[in-house]
């Protein structure tokens, strides 16, 4: 709703009320409570996380709008005009919403160790299977008072969220998949992304999908659920690009950051994984004066690979020289191909993928915005 509508509701509920207003609350809302609105969002621990991170005061988030907003309230033309032009290198890239969030808190914990010595040594061998360890195997730390501990330490960190477009993604699928959002979901974003959510539901119950099953995912009966799959990758490589490229600009080492991923709700953070006392607001300092380089290099990285034709051709558009990182990535490597940005054949799927910075979608999110644009006037 907008916050006109809301405010009509409440109004509405207080008159019709009585004692109770939550029942004329109920009642108002009742026919809005379909598809992804009908669910119970207090049981996706992703969606609480993306709603923390993204409006809790305490995360200290602020968005690149504020900051263009202060700049015009203190007359500094030139820094808005700078941030502007952030904001439309962004809105080319699909990304929306950009924020700095410099207070995020993160929590290290030890679970156990796979190994002692620094290289994996072969399996032990023993008569009794059931004794043999396995070289690479987690051992939790030794038990105290019958219970295993596990050792944790918090911290905050500074990071990079972002959100990309709606009307981006859903000409994404309507290029790739034929999915063409119905005209009624076409008038507001929040319609949108409820049809997008509904679209790519498997997001929301498992955090990830994948084109490519692992055997344990086949045991479990899981299916390739296209839609999900092809907005993972997008999501997904997206992250590895601007990950791979921030360390340029952060003055932070490419080992030292990290990803997390909504892609439930199309949109994810980079931040400082180091564990220190103190950030140095490498993230911060470059969102705020230095984000079109950030961007601009981000584009140019994912163009190319020094293993290329090899990496494009027969590994998908992703190999160590680009995509994979060594650490830091939290869905390891899976479901990554530049083709996913520029089009191409990814694994794990016979027909080429239209791209997601391809002029075609970009014409076709264009259409859709226009659609919006007479559905509103309409109204």
């Amino acid at each position: 709703m907008s916050e006109v509508q809301a405010n009509a509701v409440v109004r509405q509920a207080a008159e019709q009320g009585g004692a109770d207003p939550w029942i004329a609350y109920e009642t108002v809302l009742a026919p809005l409570k379909a598809g992804a609105c009908a669910r119970d969002w207090r049981t996706s621990r992703r969606t609480i996380e993306y709603v923390f991170v993204r409006d809790e005061p305490s995360s200290a988030a602020v968005s690149l709008d504020q900051l263009i907003s202060e700049a015009k309230g203190l007359g500094d033309q030139t820094g808005e005009q700078r941030l502007d032009e952030q904001k439309e290198l962004a809105a080319q890239l699909g990304l929306v919403n950009l924020r700095i969030v410099q207070s995020l808190p993160i929590l290290l914990a030890a679970i156990g160790y796979s190994r002692v010595r620094p290289a994996p040594q072969p399996t032990e061998e023993t008569d009794d299977e059931s004794k043999a360890k396995n070289p690479v195997a987690l051992r939790p730390f030794a038990e105290q008072s019958n219970k295993l501990p596990i050792y944790v330490a918090e911290n905050t960190t500074e990071a990079f969220f972002y959100e990309l477009d709606p009307w981006r993604m859903a000409a994404f699928l309507s290029c790739n998949l034929s999915l063409i959002p119905p005209d009624d979901v076409l008038g507001t974003k929040p319609a949108l992304l409820a049809w997008l959510i509904n679209q790519c539901s498997p997001l929301l119950e498992k955090g990830e999908a994948h084109l490519v099953l692992a055997e344990f995912e086949k045991n479990n009966g899981d299916v390739v659920h296209l839609p999900s799959a092809l907005v993972f990758g997008v999501v997904h490589t997206l992250s590895h690009v601007l990950k791979a490229t921030a360390h340029r600009y952060v003055g932070i080492d490419g080992d030292s950051l990290a990803e997390y991923l909504f892609p439930g709700h199309f949109a994810g953070l980079l931040y400082v994984s180091t564990h220190v006392e103190f950030t140095l607001g490498g993230i911060d300092s470059v969102f705020r004066s230095n984000l079109t380089q950030w961007l601009g290099s981000a584009r140019d990285y994912a163009g190319r690979c020094s293993f290329d034709p090899v990496c494009s051709d027969s590994h998908g558009g992703a190999c160590l020289a680009c995509l994979y990182p060594k650490f830091g990535c939290m869905h390891f490597n899976r479901t990554l191909s530049r083709a996913f940005l520029f089009g191409g054949q990814v694994l794990g799927r016979s027909e080429p993928i239209v791209g997601f910075w391809s002029p075609h979608v970009v014409q076709e999110a264009e259409k859709l915005r226009s659609k919006s644009s007479v559905n509103k006037t309409a109204v």
